[in-house]
């Protein structure tokens, strides 16, 4: 099985900056636009099989996907979210922070 993220990374498809292991992409089915996701180059299928220091990588990169989205697109906030293991409807194999601009009265609705 080959995995989506995998080859958006190699063929560099909707990456919009990578550094360190680590790529920010578009997210092919957004939530809202400029749904971005950050991941790392290596596959990893789950945040537990991600060495330590990649996922404080993707926080970090994260982070400033969010300030980006924050300045960008004038987002009033952001989520961000791991969907970690088919259990918690991963839909691609492959480690990703889904970060996902947020403005009031959106519509975008998760339940809990």
């Amino acid at each position: 099985m080959t995995c989506k993220y995998c080859e958006s990374i190699q063929k560099k498809d909707g990456m919009l900056y990578e550094e360190d292991g680590t790529a920010i992409i578009l997210h092919k089915s957004p939530a809202m636009p400029g749904h971005l996701l950050v991941v790392p180059k290596e596959h990893f299928t789950i945040i537990e099989q991600t060495p330590d220091a990649i996922v404080m990588r993707l926080a970090a990169l994260s982070n400033k996907a969010s300030i980006a989205l924050l300045k960008v697109l004038g987002a009033a906030g952001t989520n961000v979210i791991i969907e970690n293991g088919t259990g918690a409807e991963q839909q691609v194999p492959h480690i990703a922070f889904n970060v996902i601009p947020r403005v009031e009265g959106d519509g975008l609705n998760f339940q809990w």
